[in-house]
């Protein structure tokens, strides 16, 4: 061993008593009847520019596949497969209890469990004020409807995301009926809140592109303007700015005008009216409902030029009165013009960038009254030239209840009844309102706003009440009460938190942060507080990298860490707590993983719980390593491929609870099975994928005879069962379509417990069914045997489709780039083989450039993919 490191406690005693003694009276009655969430504003850097840039980029990262291979085409195409599947089969999306069938006399039912009170990131809300209910999309994509005051939150349909939703709107008509618009980057929808109707007109952008601002007016004919950029399938073969509008509620769409992809440009409703503005360069225009851009001022000037502007964010008070944040570089600005945009001044520095293109807002009845989101809020009476705080960010973590969370994608004026106002304010962590134009605000998402985002869900053996949970923004988490309902979770400590791990049961809690590991000796006292922690050593492992504890003292943990200038490489991190001590002694291992390689990550490391001797680690190159003698030395038995993690999160290997000699392995599995298990060790593998569609695995557990298993899944939750040699698609078009990131089988309760991102936790409660039983639930769906095969090229190119099922299927073509350039067939495949020709145009008929296509068949809730070429 190497670079003994050591650090310094935290200044915590200093910390909690400047929140207490700055406190009100009354938030201080208040903080006696929930426990302090601790915060530090230093160690914590979530809120940190830099540092939610660098987690988004994990997040875009974390799936991998082959060179040309797009996931995310084929996570989409998935899930429109499943959906296509269970409408055809008449599948409802409520009664999330009724029992689902796994074969043989083996059923199970989900039963949410929450957080019911730890609401994760929100985006765009709307007030219906005829029924007195909110309606808001969150981050996963679930509509929710709440009362006006944050109670009887319920998820409206959990089978249909609206990901990334740009706009919603609550109607009623002349003859009093609901309906609720909302749209997403490339698509609309309108309904009910269970049954949809998708827009029509959006074809071309759905192929490739997305709208990153959608507007509605709110005059006469409620007009819908959405402004992106898709992509020109004709001769231009290009990326171009676009602008589409809908006048009949998002029913149907037209494109209004194409103009240059980096033209900076946005569209704003002009209050009281169903016309807009929109802004290309330094060109304003206006359009109405009738349609057709027409020249309002050509060019105009900003104060301080156009040298450096990256972004124009436009809001209009009136016809006459228009807004301009302006980014420049890092300097934001106000800018206001009072004669339709003829000429500008600059008002003031702006106090923040945008977090989201939808944080900046004016009020529709006075133009004077600003809003920005970022990190924090603010807001300006007097348009921009001074602004006042809401309140810092980490204010939030004493006063949940009063205090914005950091982050805020999202502000919207509404008028109420009568001469009643409101601001709606979406946050990374749930929805807020103010009725006194943000003098105050209040949390309206603290209790049922199930939209929780976890990375990590553990469950005491010791205590089984008690389920630890890593969450996004919110931090490391306890379930309070009773083992069986809905639960409330405290967040003990504010952040991002995940690989939950335990060496006596549950009784004791190591965890991560980006940025240092955490550990609790005793974690189900009453109060847990901030553990002992300690900074990582390393650089260059992955963002909450994976945890192992020491199979001989469950106060050292081993983590898959990176290297230093004095010893780079792929290096674990020894982390031991010492009794007495309030810091862990950190310690850098002298095996590098990296074989000298510094772009070598460590992305798995755990031991056999049958013989200590046994560990295991996995690196970003494909490579397995095991030891077998407790880590001093390690080899890589075997010369198959690991498949490969996400960096975010890492592979997983699961050995066995009984058999020292098997173990499973898991990761990405788009490009190959991303399921294989080793009956030797670790010296050869073989694929365990029949019945897994080809997606990214998140993590893995198993019954104690290992008769069963359990995946989480980019596109859902599935079971395995050993007798049968196949997995069953264990949502059962019961459980949320989501991104299932976690989960651990209790085996006591016959509890698969999952933690997705984006809709909380879910149990998958299973039971043997005794013979004779009346069968009385859905029979799991099993994935058809699926093939595409591309023979030939040019005109003579076909695709043969072999398919175990008839159905309702797609054939499509992508390039490299993503893009949708054709749809050989839309409707039903038979049984057996299919075939189709393609001569390598387009959908506009045009002949497509030479280079690499990627083909993909959509049928019976799978995919199927080849890949062709078009030569010069």
């Amino acid at each position: 061993m190497t670079s003994m490191i050591g650090r310094e406690s935290l200044p915590l005693a200093g910390i909690l008593l400047f929140f207490l003694f700055s406190m009100p009276e009354e938030e201080l009655l208040a903080q006696q009847q929930r426990p302090l969430i601790l915060h530090d504003s230093v160690r914590n850097r979530e809120a940190r520019q830099a540092y939610r840039a660098e987690r988004e980029g994990w997040m875009r990262m974390m799936h991998r596949a082959a060179p040309g291979l797009d996931v995310e085409i084929i996570n989409d195409g998935l899930r429109r497969a499943r959906r296509l599947r269970d409408r055809n089969k008449g599948v409802s999306p409520a009664a999330v209890d009724s029992f689902i069938e796994f074969g043989h006399r083996l059923r199970g039912s989900w039963q949410e469990r929450g957080s019911r009170n730890q609401a994760g990131r929100t985006m765009v809300a709307a007030i219906d004020t005829v029924d007195d209910q909110i309606y808001v999309v969150a981050d996963g994509g679930q509509l929710w409807r709440g009362g006006l005051d944050g109670t009887g939150w319920t998820s409206l349909d959990d089978q249909l995301l609206f990901r990334g939703a740009r706009l919603i709107e609550v109607i009623h008509g002349d003859d009093g009926e609901r309906q609720i618009v909302i749209v997403t980057p490339q698509r609309a929808y309108v309904g009910d809140g269970q049954e949809w109707t998708e827009g029509e007109g959006l074809d071309h952008i759905q192929r490739w592109g997305g709208f990153d601002r959608v507007v509605f007016t709110d005059g006469e004919t409620p007009t819908i303007y959405a402004i992106g950029r898709e992509w020109d399938y004709g001769e231009a073969w290009g990326a171009v700015g676009v602008l589409y509008r809908s006048t009949d509620l998002g029913l149907s769409f037209d494109t209004i005008a194409r103009f240059g992809r980096d033209l900076l440009s946005d569209v704003a409703p002009i209050p009281g009216s169903d016309d807009a503005y929109v802004m290309l360069a330094d060109t304003l225009m206006m359009v109405g409902p009738e349609g057709g851009l027409r020249r309002k001022v050509a060019p105009f000037e900003l104060e301080g030029g156009y040298q450096g502007v990256t972004r124009l964010n436009l809001r209009v008070g009136s016809a006459e009165i228009l807004v301009l944040h302006v980014t420049r570089g890092d300097e934001y600005a106000i800018q206001i013009s009072g004669d339709s945009g003829a000429t500008w001044s600059r008002t003031a520095e702006a106090p923040s960038g945008l977090f989201w293109r939808s944080s900046f807002a004016i009020d529709p009845h006075d133009p004077s009254f600003l809003v920005i989101g970022g990190i924090n809020a603010y807001y300006s009476r007097d348009a921009g030239y001074t602004w006042t705080l809401v309140n810092k960010w980490g204010e939030y973590y004493a006063n949940p209840e009063t205090k914005l969370h950091a982050d805020l994608p999202y502000f919207r004026f509404v008028d109420l009844p009568g001469e009643e106002r409101t601001i709606l304010i979406s946050t990374d962590g749930g929805l807020y309102r103010s009725d006194d134009a943000l003098a105050s605000v209040r949390n309206v998402s603290l209790s049922g706003l199930g939209n929780s985002q976890y990375y990590s869900v553990y469950t005491s053996r010791a205590d089984t009440s008690r389920i630890f949970a890593g969450a996004q923004d919110q931090g490391f988490q306890r379930s309070v009460g009773a083992e069986e309902g809905m639960l409330d979770f405290d967040q003990t400590i504010s952040g991002d938190y995940g690989q939950i791990a335990s060496g006596d049961s549950g009784r004791s809690i190591w965890t991560n942060y980006p940025g240092f590991a955490m550990y609790y000796p005793d974690a189900l006292k009453e109060s847990l507080g901030w553990g002992v922690s300690a900074n990582f050593p390393t650089e260059g492992h992955l963002w909450i990298p994976p945890l192992m504890v020491d199979p001989d003292n469950r106060e050292v943990a081993w983590v898959a860490g990176g290297g230093t200038e004095e010893a780079p490489g792929a290096r674990l991190m020894r982390f031991e707590h010492v009794a007495g001590e309030n810091d862990l002694r950190v310690e850098i291992d002298s095996v590098d993983f990296g074989e000298g390689d510094t772009k070598v990550k460590m992305t798995a490391i755990t031991h056999s719980p049958v013989d200590a001797d046994r560990w295991y680690a996995i690196t970003s190159n494909g490579r397995f390593w095991r030891s077998v003698d407790r880590g001093r030395t390690w080899s890589s038995p075997t010369e198959w491929s690991v498949p490969k993690g996400h960096y975010f999160y890492g592979n997983v290997v699961l050995p066995s609870q009984t058999d020292p000699e098997t173990l499973w392995v898991a990761g990405s599995g788009y490009s190959s099975p991303g399921v294989w298990v080793s009956r030797d060790n670790g010296t050869t593998f073989d694929s365990l994928n029949r019945g897994l569609p080809p997606t990214l695995v998140y993590d893995l557990d198993a019954s104690a005879d290992g008769s069963l298993l359990f995946a989480a899944t980019a596109i859902g939750p599935y079971l395995y069962r050993a007798d049968s040699g196949r997995w069953f698609d264990a949502s059962g078009g019961r459980a949320p379509e989501q991104t299932w990131w976690s989960v651990d089988y209790i085996e006591e309760n016959s509890v698969a417990r999952f933690g997705t991102f984006g809709r909380g936790i879910w149990d998958l409660r299973l039971e043997k069914m005794e013979p004779g039983n009346v069968r009385g639930g859905r029979v799991a769906p099993l994935l058809p045997a699926l093939t595409l095969q591309v023979r030939g090229e040019g005109s003579q190119r076909e695709l043969v489709v072999e398919s175990s099922v008839a159905g309702a299927g797609s054939l499509e073509i992508y390039d490299r780039e993503g893009r949708r350039v054709a749809t050989l067939h839309a409707g039903l495949i038979e049984a057996g083989v299919s075939r189709f020709r393609w001569d390598g145009t387009s959908v506009d008929g045009v002949r497509l450039p030479a280079g690499e296509y990627f083909c993909m068949v959509l049928l019976g809730g799978s995919v199927a993919f080849d890949r062709t070429g078009i030569s010069e």
